[in-house]
């Protein structure tokens, strides 16, 4: 493939990936600090620590069944930050439809059990209380559901290749000649990586996106592919790890005995056949476990799923180290390790933790902001470099003289 080609393949790549990236390069640089601004958009969701004790979690659960009718609630936190509430995602009957029901946050008072506040998915009308919601869904799939999901991930995929395609393009023409030491080589490629003094406008433009293109590369490759494992996970995702990773699909590999509205076990008792699997788990495969995360229940499935953070996990926010159990009798059905069980499980964790900045404290979340904003000027200059010469090239095709047939002579 020529150069040339490389060329038009990375333009147009960047061109159709322009209003996507810059969209979803801005919203990131917001998100890497989603929860500090949702606390300070929504500051009835921090609370006082009180000397008393804290309500239960699965007690919470317990109270929210018997106040609210119809309510289902499949997943129960099993962790909060010590100044904050808690926050329930539950299933409610959708008045507007009935038979039907719509996802809400419930947020509670963990010392009380009162309800401080209640959202569903739906993004509008527009308000502080939704207002993060609304960013994360511009983030992934610019709030347009499904379509802008499939969008986005195919965005993504071309984003991964185009990676590739750019750091290409960086690398120096041998111009004809048969071999170029190595030194030499090194020393050509180095100038991509600089900004040159004293040059014109769009020579000092097409600098800085090529430098900061290199400088932030693989960076940028993580934010892609891992960008595909959000949007596109069956499709494209796990079928790539499967066949360079031989890497198992997430979750039970078996369905439980019992499937249906109510669990053969009753959720408490479910609670502490997990914390047995998983200290049995923590013993037989060499791992520390550091807290609780949470409790779900697969009802068509009859699956439980038990997860914790520990030493095994790489995020330092939210424990992915899971254990699924038989909801009837509390048999293993599978183990997920977010590191040391497989290289693209392991690899995953890694991309994810740092996609979501939920790794290495404040530092990474200034360098993942930074890195949006960085996505969007790249895409920005680019669209600016294709229309600058796009522009210089109608001038001196307009400059050019034209050439008359010669007149006949009579």
């Amino acid at each position: 493939m020529t150069r040339r080609v490389m060329v038009r393949l990375h333009r147009w790549a960047g061109i159709g990936m322009a209003a996507v990236l810059v969209v979803a390069g801005l919203t990131g640089s917001l998100l890497a600090f989603l929860g500090e601004l949702e606390v300070e958009l929504n500051p009835q969701y921090r609370v006082v620590e009180q000397s008393g004790r804290s309500l239960d979690p699965l007690e919470l659960r317990d109270r929210m069944l018997q106040r609210i009718p119809g309510v289902h609630i499949d997943e129960v936190p099993l962790h909060r930050e010590s100044d904050l509430a808690w926050h329930f995602w539950v299933e409610l009957p959708d008045a507007s439809r009935p038979g039907q029901t719509v996802t809400s946050a419930l947020v509670l008072d963990p010392f009380t059990g009162e309800e401080i506040s209640r959202r569903s998915t739906n993004i509008w009308p527009l308000s502080a209380k939704n207002a993060m919601a609304f960013v994360y869904r511009l983030h992934y799939s610019l709030a347009l559901g499904d379509v802008g999901l499939w969008g986005f991930g195919l965005a993504a995929l071309v984003w991964t290749l185009d990676c590739f395609v750019g750091a290409w393009l960086t690398l120096p023409m041998r111009g004809g000649q048969r071999s170029i030491g190595r030194l030499s080589w090194w020393m050509r490629w180095a100038t991509a990586w600089r900004i040159k003094s004293g040059s014109s406008r769009w020579r000092r433009q097409f600098d800085v996106h090529r430098a900061i293109g290199l400088w932030t590369w693989a960076m940028l490759l993580v934010f892609a592919w891992s960008a595909v494992s959000f949007n596109l996970r069956d499709q494209v995702y796990l079928p790539v790890m499967r066949v360079v990773f031989d890497m198992a699909d997430p979750g039970p590999s078996r369905t439980g005995q019992h499937t249906g509205e109510t669990p053969a076990m009753p959720w408490r008792e479910a609670h502490a056949v997990a914390r047995r699997l998983m200290t049995k788990q923590a013993m037989d495969h060499g791992f520390q476990v550091i807290r609780e995360q949470m409790l779900r229940l697969d009802r068509q499935r009859g699956v439980y799923s038990y997860s914790v953070l520990s030493g095994r996990d790489v995020s330092e926010r939210w424990g992915g180290t899971t254990v699924h159990f038989d909801s009837t009798d509390g048999r293993l059905l599978g183990l997920e390790l977010p590191t040391g069980q497989n290289a693209g499980r392991t690899l995953t964790s890694w991309i994810v933790a740092m996609h979501t900045a939920s790794i290495w404290g404040l530092p990474m979340k200034l360098a993942v902001s930074a890195l949006g904003l960085a996505v969007a000027w790249l895409s920005c200059s680019g669209v600016y470099l294709w229309m600058r010469k796009r522009r210089a090239q109608r001038q001196v095709a307009g400059a050019q003289p034209t050439h008359c047939q010669p007149k006949r002579r009579m």
